[in-house]
């Protein structure tokens, strides 16, 4: 699962962070 920040989703594809 991606981590959490805030209210915020943040996905890291390939090393890139996509929000």
């Amino acid at each position: 699962a991606p981590p959490e920040t805030g209210d915020e989703l943040v996905f890291f594809v390939n090393g890139k962070k996509v929000v």
